[in-house]
C-alpha cells in the first residue's frame, strides 16, 4: 500500500479570505457564511476558497476553519468558523 500524500488542509499564511463578504450567523456567533453565486465566483479570492473547500470539504487558516456545505435542495455555501470566545 502506497503512503498517501498529506492533504493540504492547514494553511498558516495570512488569512486573505477574511475580506470576503461574510454574513454573520444570528444563531452562532462563531459562524459566518457566503451563499455561492456566479457573482461571488467572479471574485478570484472567493473562487480560490470555493475550489479548495469544495475538494477538501474543510480547510484551516490559523484559528479559523473554512468549510463547504450544500443544501439538499441545491444552494451551496462557504462557511467560516472562528474560535468560540468564552466569557
Amino acid at each position: 500500500m502506497e503512503p498517501q500524500p498529506p492533504k493540504p488542509e492547514a494553511i498558516t499564511a495570512d488569512d486573505h479570505y477574511e475580506s470576503l463578504p461574510w454574513k454573520q450567523s444570528q444563531k452562532k456567533s462563531n459562524l459566518a457564511t457566503i451563499l455561492v453565486t456566479q457573482e461571488i465566483l467572479e471574485n478570484p479570492t472567493a473562487k480560490e476558497l470555493f475550489d479548495k473547500v469544495k475538494e477538501w470539504k474543510t480547510m484551516k487558516v490559523g484559528l479559523v476553519s473554512y468549510r463547504y456545505s450544500k443544501m439538499p435542495d441545491g444552494p451551496e455555501f462557504l462557511q467560516r468558523w472562528s474560535a468560540v470566545k468564552l466569557g
